[in-house]
């Protein structure tokens, strides 16, 4: 990932605009590309200033609550990766899917969904 531009030469740059320098001219001088600078400026007049505004937080894309998917599978194991995503609705089987991956879930045809740590602990004391 990038190293964003600092906010004290956001400040210089807003602060040159705001003298009368074109923006090209300080795209120039500064070695900065000029559509930064105008997207600087552009959020400088709308907000009141260009600061790094941080990275983006992932949680208001998250589509489908890990706590509700598993009460789904809870209440039907047997449903289809289709299936899920109509019952949580506006998301596609994928979206399911990956969501079933990153909460520990695999599908086998014989069991349903079941936990991956589970599914180990119980391998591990059959050896026994």
């Amino acid at each position: 990932m990038a190293i964003p531009y600092s906010n004290d030469l956001r400040r210089k740059v807003i602060n040159l605009i705001k003298q009368g320098k074109k923006q090209t001219e300080i795209s120039e001088l500064l070695s900065i590309d000029k559509a930064t600078i105008f997207r600087w400026n552009k959020r400088a007049k709308e907000v009141g200033n260009a600061d790094f505004k941080g990275y983006h937080n992932n949680s208001d894309k998250i589509k489908i609550r890990p706590e509700r998917l598993e009460k789904i599978i809870k209440s039907n194991p047997s449903l289809t990766l289709s299936e899920m995503a109509i019952r949580v609705g506006s998301v596609s089987d994928v979206t399911v899917m990956n969501c079933l991956k990153k909460a520990g879930y695999s599908f086998k045809k014989s069991h349903g969904y079941i936990k991956n740590e589970t599914r180990k602990r119980g391998r591990n004391l059959s050896r026994q």
